[in-house]
């Protein structure tokens, strides 16, 4: 009897052991077939910039750019270079080179953006993203070009986002831009301004950090309120980008040209 025991007890055993394998098995192949059919995170797709968004942006306060002047955490300004003056229709060619991908392209285009809505005027902006991990700051919220023109009876404006943020191709520069490009940014990095063959810069002027987690609005309203690291940062870029677009436009328009945010942040240009 108790042999019968012992060889009913051991059944139930493995019966139990085996259970919980099966179990296991189950469970793991739950979920490699979850992870197969799961959505997939992609990169996200550029639409038409919130009029609201563009609004907030044009319509900042000459006060406000004063209050933060030459800002905090601001870097890499515009460099002199020695260069034939660069126009398009009569006018000083502001040029920048980018793309939707890059996170750096994200956080420099906020400043340049908000300095030359003070000279002239954009339509069809976008609302992109920089692209999905594994890239650096992945799906920072900001603005694009691709598409964007600009109006300005003091200068013009060339803008190249040569890739959208999965990669595929976007805009091909002219044989001229690309010739100003490849020697004035001898390492092909981006984001890259020429500012009328006077300047140029290749690198963002502020962390892309302190955009992380924002959507466009949140970020432009950060923008408008002076007491906000964003603000201090991107309308301190601003001021140093106004400043030298006013060294292509002749000072003009001399309210922007000659305000205390902008003579102050004239200061960092080199």
């Amino acid at each position: 009897m108790r042999a019968q025991q012992q060889a009913a007890e051991k059944r139930r055993r493995l019966i139990i052991a085996g259970s919980a394998v099966v179990g296991v098995i189950v469970v793991v192949a739950a979920l490699v077939i979850a992870s197969i059919f799961a959505p997939k995170s992609g990169p996200k797709t550029s639409s038409p910039l919130d009029p609201a968004v563009a609004t907030t942006l044009s319509s900042i306060p000459a006060s406000t750019f004063d209050t933060v002047a030459r800002g905090e955490g601001v870097d890499n300004p515009p460099k002199a270079i020695t260069s034939d003056a660069r126009t398009k229709d009569g006018k000083p060619n502001l040029l920048f080179v980018g793309a939707e991908y890059c996170p750096y392209c994200a956080a420099e285009r906020w400043p340049l953006t908000v300095a030359m809505m003070r000279f002239g005027q954009f339509s069809s902006l976008q609302q992109a993203f920089s692209g999905p991990a594994p890239e650096n700051s992945p799906n920072t919220a900001t603005l694009g070009y691709h598409g964007a023109t600009f109006t300005s009876q003091y200068l013009s404006f060339t803008g190249y986002e040569t890739q959208d943020n999965a990669h595929q191709p976007l805009d091909t520069l002219s044989a001229e831009d690309q010739a100003v490009f490849s020697k004035f940014d001898t390492n092909g990095s981006i984001p890259f301004l020429d500012f009328g063959g006077k300047a140029a810069s290749s690198g963002a002027s502020v962390d892309v950090g302190i955009f992380a987690g924002k959507s466009q609005q949140d970020i432009a309203s950060a923008i408008a309120d002076p007491s906000t690291p964003i603000s201090k940062a991107v309308l301190g870029s601003a001021n140093v980008v106004s400043a030298q677009i006013c060294q292509m436009t002749n000072q003009q328009p001399a309210a922007v040209c000659s305000s205390s945010g902008v003579t102050a942040a004239a200061a960092s240009l080199k």
